[in-house]
């Protein structure tokens, strides 16, 4: 269970997160062979499987989920479920993640790096509305992907520390429970 202690330790990874500014991104990134197929219907379903009678049926206020930019690829939601308040942008997108980050410059554990280089595809869940706190913010990302997350998953990524991990069963299964929390307490 010390899937998020290995992503987040700086000392495992011999590199500190870069310096935000005081300004945390708060997004986790799920490397995959195969593209994740999202609507705004499997969204909401997905939601409603993680948070029962909370996304279905569909709002236009509170708990919501609206298509954004790119139709297919990009999707808000917000989020009213007490503990887990918040705006979120949700991306699925048919193609590598090297495209929109260096983030394989940093890893330096080579199983990892073979199964990074097996992805095609990637999905990230990004807090872009800072309501609640951000504990509540890594449970919905976490939980979210958790429920999500492809047969073929390979790696996930902490773009804000640069870190990634392979996306064994144990680190999959810490994604949705308290890892994402016990990381920002030290506890991880």
């Amino acid at each position: 269970m010390g899937f998020l202690k290995r992503l987040f330790t700086r000392k495992r990874a011999g590199v500190a997160p870069p310096d935000d500014g005081g300004h945390r991104m708060t997004s986790l990134v799920l490397l995959s062979v195969s593209p994740v197929a999202l609507d705004l219907e499997t969204l909401r379903a997905a939601l409603d499987a993680v948070f029962p009678g909370q996304f279905l049926p569909p709002r236009e206020a509170g708990n919501l989920v609206v298509d954004g930019p790119v139709k297919g690829a990009m999707f808000m939601v917000m989020s009213a479920v007490p503990g887990f308040e918040g705006g979120f942008m949700v991306h699925a997108v048919p193609g590598p993640y090297d495209d929109f980050s260096p983030f394989r410059a940093r890893i330096r554990d080579p199983r990892v790096l073979d199964a990074v280089a097996r992805h095609r595809a990637w999905m990230s869940v990004d807090r872009i509305v800072p309501m609640g706190t951000e504990e509540g913010h890594y449970r919905f990302i976490g939980r979210l992907l958790a429920h999500l997350v492809p047969p073929d998953a390979v790696a996930l990524v902490h773009p804000s520390r640069m870190q990634t991990l392979e996306a064994t069963p144990d680190a999959l299964r810490d994604l949705a429970g308290e890892g994402p929390v016990r990381w920002l307490e030290g506890r991880g």
